[in-house]
């Protein structure tokens, strides 16, 4: 229709429509609270006259009879919605609470309103949606059909209020200054405390009932309307004394909150709620659906506070074992527990919660029983058990925390260690020593070494009665008591193991030194074991049958160091005896070896007579021992100096042939190391005796014998037996007081061939007898200097003799000898003139009117004047060239220039013109011009050098002022350069020259300042000719620059900035080069 008659508004189809659709959300709500009224549907009718549904909202009912509270009513409605322009229907499921209040029940205040009012008598009802997945977030109040007023529970509310005049609305008014309400606000507070409340409790337990799972939803929590603050406020109040199961047990049924334990969960922690929910409590309510946090009141309800939990836990034990076996909860649960009992100052004692390290869960005890330790756990666990700990799975701060308690949990100290040990299986008690083998003696050594841990309270000291301490090598612990009574042997951590060898093969008893504390009488090792030595009172061959000797021969290894003066001067007589009768020192009677021998037994043979050299010649009566500084400290000290020989008592002893045989391989293969070492420097000072036997020796080593080819020359170029020359200079002895000083007696290698005396005189001594071709054919490098010996001869003869003997013709020679060697042996001095290259070792000198010493690196090959510290290498060097590179000296290098790209054909008939036209200038025909430069007059043709250089060609072309004829004819016109262009009269006659010639004369000069006017002038026709766009000219000029040697040190860096200025990159490449390679 268009026109409706019902209204003067006009309404198209479309409206009507959305006007009908709109009221779809009203109606489908409209359904819960009416009895008589169960479906809204609206229609529209097709042209035609077909009935087809808009949408449609549909309510059935059911009651629910069992267990429901006989006072109320309840239903379960299932809602059936068709929305607009949807095909398919959607249904929830709600259940609905209805009870009334007599009119009389009200207070007689507010009984006066009814007639007013005209109500009957009161109502209320609840809807809860049981198919939602979440709680109702747009609740309303509801007179039957509902209202446009949202609240903020969890359910919709409907009951016989008095409304507001817009009839939208109920009377809720806030009370005024005085804290007065209306009537009609006061009789709604009353419907929702004494009306909508107590319904609300008995929804709950119905809920509870019948939909467990969703009834958490139905709990009201934070509201924000006075409406819903009024019912919350009032349903908590009611929760306290309530007999209606709204809550669920532990056990998964409902119990009324009078009786049960309730979680809570602002106070218990949550393995609390854990164990509890776990032992199945039937009283105990997990999950309260009421915020126990909302209100600190809530009278007589019990909740699991401490002492409800500790007497639960105290009566559960058998179970609670059950539940952590399954690991229903873990350590951190129980310590949670814990902590919540003894801030809530309950007692552990009797608690079931305690956790031990074989996973079993015990109570806790009064102190001193069933003792379990909190300290130490991994060590007291590999010892005697887990069961003797608490779980490692509890941390080491919390497990100390126990201890502090007063309970069966305690620290480690000595006392229960003592109980540890004898509730052990090795059940150790007070006694001197044990039998302990195998896994037994393992057993302790760990135990000791925990003891002995720095983090362990209890120490070995603290149960001294005990045998704890093991043995070294034997099946055997003994107590600390025992062990302090002087009758065994501590081994300290350092001691070698060739003395624990020794002792346990002597019977001695050992165990190991405590850390931290010092069992040894003394620090001196040698008197500990001197001491021990004396007590047993073995003899040497008693000694030597029971140790092997290995062991021995390590022993006495180990105690070597301690024989020394420092350590012998401290011990007594007695100490002293025993030493000197102990087996420490190796003998031989002759050639027959014996085994270790006391020292007061020997013969010490001096210092560096090799034993195998004279076995032969001792007697073999005596027993003696080779030198050593041991043996030497332990008859020294012990005031037993008879039995040390010196060398010419040995010399006495000895049984030498007066001549040697040139067969006698052994005699002289002998006697030559043993005259030799003999002969030290102090020796070689004392006297004939000496210079005597080292003639007679050198003598015969002379000859060459044929035994000598045995000998290797290093085992005997070391030896001093060779008597040197008293003139150390080959040909001068002014010079010897230069010379090192050296002995009479000399090795070969402080002595000089006869063809080396000149290069190494300072360092070596001359021969007093030459070696024989003989013997220089065996030995072909006796006399030989090494490289590091002419090196220092070069430097003495540089810094001592030269600066007082001035140039004499005997030391050039001697200075041209070492060069020379020098060069010869190149590769061998490299190394070590290298870093003596700023020291001036090398006479630099063109005569020898002029001596100059100069460091290697100041030298310069191939440079033609000394500049900047850099000096030219003169005439007396030059043949050692190589030998001063290596040294440090450099080489000068210019770079040459680079070849041309293309050259220039020039044919005949342009060099018979340029030449007829030098003739004309030459001659003074026909010119017609001049330059005036410096003072100089350079006449030209200007026809010839228009041709030549376009500068003039393009200048000459105009007015050309200058040019005019003066009157008396005798002068030239003058061409004036102009002030930017102004040159030299070198750079202009030269560059005349190229004009008439293609060339022009280079500079002349002798000396440094003149070398450098003529690098200015040609870098002035560069220039000019750059200017004047002639290249050939300009690169001419750079050409003598280079070929003429005038780039140098202090120069190169100007001619590189002026080349580049003028853009001749040729000139640029060269400089560039130089400074690169020097």
């Amino acid at each position: 229709a268009t026109v409706s008659k019902l209204s003067k508004t006009h309404f198209s189809p479309v409206d009507i429509t959305n006007k009908i659709n709109r009221f779809y959300s009203y109606a489908s709500q409209s359904l819960f609270f009416t009895k008589s009224l169960t479906e809204i549907t609206a229609v529209r009718r097709t042209a035609d006259l077909r009935i087809i549904p808009i949408w449609l909202a549909r309510s059935t009912r059911e009651a629910i009879s069992q267990s429901v509270p006989s006072d109320i009513d309840a239903a379960n409605v299932l809602l059936t919605m068709k929305p607009p322009q949807s095909p398919d229907e959607i249904a929830e499921h709600w259940v609905v609470t209805r009870n009334e209040i007599a009119q009389e029940e009200l207070p007689s205040r507010l009984q006066a309103l009814f007639p007013l009012h005209r109500l009957p008598t009161p109502t209320f009802a609840l809807a809860a949606h049981v198919s939602a997945k979440n709680s109702l977030c747009n609740s309303r109040l509801f007179s039957t059909l509902p209202l446009p007023v949202s609240i903020s529970l969890p359910v919709h509310i409907h009951a016989t209020w008095i409304l507001a005049q817009d009839r939208r609305s109920i009377r809720y008014d806030a009370p005024d200054a005085a804290n007065r309400r209306p009537d009609d606000t006061l009789y709604n507070v009353h419907l929702l405390e004494k009306g909508i409340a107590p319904l609300y409790v008995k929804t709950l337990a119905l809920l509870l009932r019948h939909h467990p799972k969703q009834v958490r939803r139905f709990w009201p929590g934070k509201v924000k309307d006075d409406p819903s603050q009024t019912v919350t406020a009032e349903l908590y109040n009611q929760i306290i004394s309530t007999s209606e199961p709204v809550l669920l047990s532990a056990q998964g049924q409902p119990i009324a909150p009078v009786n049960s334990i309730i979680h809570l969960s602002a106070k218990a922690p949550t393995a609390v709620r854990k164990i509890l929910s776990g032992l199945k409590v039937h009283n105990y309510v997990p999950t309260p659906y009421m915020p126990t946090s909302s209100r600190e009141d809530w009278g007589s309800l019990r909740f699991d506070r401490g002492e409800e939990v500790s007497k639960i836990l105290r009566e559960n034990a058998i179970a609670i074992q059950a539940l952590w076996q399954a690991t229903a909860f873990t350590p951190q649960d129980i310590i949670s527990v814990w902590r919540y009992l003894l801030e809530e100052e309950e007692s552990l004692n009797g608690i079931p919660l305690l956790p031990r390290g074989d996973g079993q869960l015990v109570e806790f005890q009064n102190s001193g029983n069933g003792r379990i330790f909190a300290s130490h756990r991994t060590e007291l666990t590999r010892l005697f058990g887990p069961s003797t700990v608490v779980s490692p799975g509890i941390s080491d701060l919390t497990a100390q925390s126990l201890a502090k308690i007063g309970l069966n949990v305690e620290s480690l100290d000595p006392r229960g260690m003592r109980d540890l040990l004898q509730l052990h299986s090795q059940a150790l008690i007070p006694a001197d020593s044990k039998i302990a083998s195998g896994a037994q003696l393992d057993w302790h050594k760990d135990l000791l070494k925990f003891l002995a841990s720095p983090g362990c309270p209890v120490k070995v000291q603290d149960l001294p009665d005990l045998p704890l301490l093991p043995a070294v090598g034997r099946e055997l612990v003994v107590s600390l008591n025992l062990a302090r009574g002087g009758k065994i042997w501590w081994r300290c951590s350092y001691e070698d193991p060739a003395l624990t060898a020794v002792l346990l093969q002597l019977g001695v008893i050992t165990v190991d030194e405590l850390p931290g504390e010092v069992q040894r009488s003394d620090s001196n090792e040698l008197t500990r074991i001197l001491q021990l030595f004396g007590r047993l009172n073995f003899s040497s061959q008693e000694v030597l049958r029971r140790v092997t000797p290995g062991d021995w021969e390590a022993f006495v290894q180990y105690l070597n160091p301690w024989l020394r003066d420092f350590y012998l001067s401290r011990l007594s007589n007695a100490d002293h005896q025993t030493l000197n009768t102990l087996p420490f020192f190796k003998g031989r009677q002759g050639t027959n070896p014996l085994s270790y021998v006391p020292a007061s037994q020997v013969m010490m043979l001096p210092d560096a007579v090799p034993f195998d050299a004279v076995a032969q010649y001792l007697p073999s009566e005596t027993t003696f021992a080779a030198s050593s500084q041991e043996l030497s400290a332990v008859l020294r000290t012990g005031r037993n100096t008879q039995n040390t020989l010196s060398f010419p008592s040995l010399l006495k002893k000895l049984r030498i042939p007066r001549q040697l045989s040139q067969n006698d391989d052994a005699s002289f293969s002998s006697l030559l190391p043993l005259v030799a070492a003999h002969d030290t420097d102090q020796d070689a000072r004392q006297g004939r005796e000496v210079l005597r036997r080292a003639s007679w020796l050198w003598d015969y080593v002379n000859t060459a014998p044929q035994q000598l080819r045995a000998i290797s020359f290093d085992s005997i170029r070391g030896l001093r037996f060779v008597p040197r020359h008293s003139q150390r200079h080959p040909s001068d002895s002014d010079f010897d007081l230069h010379a090192r000083d050296l002995p009479s007696v000399v090795s070969l290698d402080e002595l000089s061939a006869p063809n080396r005396e000149a290069v190494v005189w300072t360092q070596r001594a001359r021969f007093a007898a030459y070696p024989t071709a003989h013997l220089t054919a065996v030995y072909p490098a006796i006399g030989e200097p090494t490289a590091a010996d002419v090196v220092r001869h070069l430097i003495c003869v540089v810094n001592n003799v030269a600066p007082n003997h001035r140039e004499p013709s005997i030391l050039l020679s001697n200075i041209r000898s070492v060069y020379s060697w020098l060069k010869s042996n190149q590769a061998n001095v490299k190394g070590l003139l290298k870093p003596l290259a700023k020291k001036p070792l090398w006479l630099n000198i063109a005569d020898l009117n002029d001596w100059t010493w100069r460091a290697a690196d100041e030298l310069v090959f191939d440079l033609t004047y000394d500049v900047g510290g850099r000096f030219v290498v003169q005439k007396f060097l030059l043949p050692y060239r190589s030998l001063l590179v290596d040294a440090g000296a450099h080489e000068y290098r210019v770079a040459n220039l680079s070849p041309p790209a293309t050259s220039e054909t020039q044919t005949p008939h342009s060099e018979v013109m340029r030449s007829g036209w030098n003739k004309l200038r030459k001659a003074g025909q026909l010119l017609d011009m001049c330059f005036k430069v410096e003072g100089q007059e350079i006449p030209a043709h200007r026809g010839m050098l228009a041709a030549m250089v376009p500068h003039f060609a393009t200048a000459f072309s105009g007015p050309f002022r200058e040019s005019i004829i003066s009157a008396d004819q005798s002068e030239l016109p003058v061409y004036q350069i102009p002030q930017d262009e102004t040159a030299s009269a070198f750079a202009v006659r030269s560059l005349v020259d190229y004009v008439y010639t293609g060339a022009f004369s280079h500079p002349k000069f002798s000396n440094l300042d003149e070398a450098s006017g003529a690098l200015d002038d040609l870098l002035d026709l560069m220039e000019l000719s750059h200017l004047w766009d002639v290249p050939n000219l300009s690169n001419q000029a750079v050409k003598a620059i280079v070929e003429l040697r005038l780039i140098r040190f202090d120069n190169c860096e100007d001619v590189l900035g002026r080349a580049q200025d003028c853009q001749m990159q040729i000139l640029v490449d060269v400089c560039q080069r130089t400074l690169e390679q020097n």
